[in-house]
């Protein structure tokens, strides 16, 4: 299962989309995991984002640090996670779980070319 950060990973902060991961992200199932909290807004705000970009998503979860993001992830059986957090990306890759960071949309083709997974 691919779990997926939203801030900075799906979208930028300045509201560009991070088309990289939503191409890398194509024909494939994603949980989103946010640290955002859990409000209304934010959750009309995600879901409208997946329906404007065509995004499977069959979860969505809010939690509250990324120790909870992984627990999350673990516990919905994510092998490979996107996220911006340097933080997150040390905890997932501390627990043997493939990662992608998303942070630097200038640094994303490099990245990108130095991994090799198959979604």
């Amino acid at each position: 299962m691919i779990t997926c950060d939203f801030d900075h990973t799906l979208k930028f902060e300045t509201g560009e989309v991070n088309q990289n991961t939503i191409d890398l992200l194509s024909g494939s199932q994603v949980i989103i995991i946010s640290t955002r909290r859990k409000t209304d807004a934010n959750l009309q705000e995600i879901v409208d984002f997946i329906l404007q970009n065509n995004i499977s998503v069959v979860e969505i979860h809010f939690v509250g640090d990324e120790h909870q993001k992984l627990a999350k992830a673990i516990e919905v059986g994510s092998n490979l996670h996107f996220d911006d957090s340097e933080e997150a990306l040390h905890l997932f890759a501390k627990n043997g779980t493939l990662t992608v960071n998303c942070f630097n949309k200038e640094d994303w083709e490099t990245h990108l070319k130095n991994l090799e997974i198959d979604l």
